[in-house]
């Protein structure tokens, strides 16, 4: 779709540029009735472009704008009553283990995104993992049941030199950065089967978690 709209767009700008090339010749030849109507049949078609570039912009931004990005991916594997071993790897790199109580799994971040031209220009959202944590089903359970949280970044886990990231200095700098937005909270939830795979997708409204394998999508149909 989006190449018959360059297609038709550049079909447009030839004629546009016959049109002016017309109206120059007439021009230099005194001719300027021709000259004059050349120069009016090209004022539509100017906007007829201007138009059209208009919609592939808009057409292009929303899909920046919508497109997921994964930064990072889960595992599971059933130890226990209620108990899991969750492998958590982002890019670049190695897997951590964690043991997590429940019947579900939650992750949770703090996100930067961008807006205006930033956004865009598709410039990908700022963010920092927080916590990864076990939650159940049942209310009572989760009063009663034992509990699992784990700290994600070096902000939440006391007693470890805090090294300076570029999260630190947007956080610091942020009023000095254009179209970079305020930070908030972000989080995603769901169920953990043994065998289940599910990416942990980045996209400007927040986290997404995503099934990745066959066991992952039904326990979400069971789920729901």
């Amino acid at each position: 779709m989006l190449m018959r709209e360059y297609l038709l767009l550049l079909l447009v700008i030839v004629i546009l540029v016959g049109l002016i090339l017309f109206s120059y010749r007439k021009l230099t030849n005194k001719s300027y009735v021709y000259a004059a109507s050349g120069l009016l049949l090209s004022l539509p078609i100017l906007a007829i472009v201007a138009l059209q570039i208009s919609f592939i912009v808009d057409d292009s931004t929303i899909k920046r704008l919508t497109k997921e990005h994964t930064i990072a991916t889960i595992a599971f594997r059933n130890i226990g009553d209620h108990h899991f071993r969750a492998s958590f790897t982002q890019p670049h790199q190695a897997s951590v283990e964690y043991d997590i109580y429940g019947d579900q799994w939650q992750i949770d971040a703090r996100i930067m995104k961008w807006t205006g031209l930033a956004a865009k220009a598709g410039l990908k959202p700022i963010y920092q993992f927080e916590r990864l944590s076990g939650r159940y089903q049942d209310v009572q359970m989760e009063i009663h049941k034992k509990r699992s949280v784990y700290a994600l970044s070096h902000n939440n886990q006391k007693g470890l030199n805090k090294p300076n990231s570029i999260w630190t200095y947007l956080i610091e700098y942020q009023q000095y950065i254009p179209w970079l937005d305020s930070q908030y909270g972000s989080a995603t939830y769901m169920p953990m089967t043994h065998g289940a795979v599910f990416t942990i997708n980045l996209s400007q409204s927040g986290l997404l978690a995503r099934p990745r394998n066959f066991v992952a999508s039904q326990s979400v149909q069971q789920w729901l």
